[in-house]
């Protein structure tokens, strides 16, 4: 049985990248009640496995494409990216932005403000540039701390 997961707003790579770091971890090694009292020497067991290697094939699938796509820049296995979300989380502009732009801003760590007016929709109408400055200060200094190197950018 495969849960869904329900999240109320759009999730950032680094949130989709823990989800699935836990479900990984929490089912790597474990059997369920169900497999543990099927025989492992009946031809029922073999027909459950299956039947579960079958109905998991695309998820597993999808999940490792997921996670070699969010693995190749080293970037969500930095404890400093959820506290850069925390931390601008308080801050005035980007309280201020819409959910997407929000994941904007976390997936593509602006730091100047010609990356920043392309990832805020009317950017230079809503918000001073000082402001958005600040902003980009701050993901600055987290990317001074070494986020940004890991991620694979120059």
């Amino acid at each position: 049985q495969m849960n869904i997961l329900s999240f109320d707003t759009a999730i950032a790579n680094y949130d989709v990248f823990k989800t699935i770091l836990k479900r990984k971890s929490s089912s790597s090694g474990t059997k369920s009640r169900n497999e543990e009292a099927i025989d492992t020497n009946t031809q029922a067991y073999a027909r459950s496995q299956a039947d579960r290697w079958s109905a998991m094939r695309d998820r597993d699938w999808i999940e490792d494409q997921v996670m070699i796509y969010l693995n190749s820049d080293k970037r969500y296995d930095s404890p400093e990216i959820g506290e850069l979300e925390v931390t601008l989380a308080s801050h005035s502009v980007y309280k201020s932005l819409s959910e997407a732009e929000k994941l904007q801003v976390l997936n593509n760590l602006p730091t100047d403000l010609v990356v920043a007016y392309l990832l805020i929709e009317n950017c230079s109408q809503r918000f001073e540039d000082a402001d958005v400055q600040d902003m980009l200060d701050q993901i600055s200094s987290f990317t001074s701390l070494g986020l940004y190197e890991a991620w694979g950018n120059d």
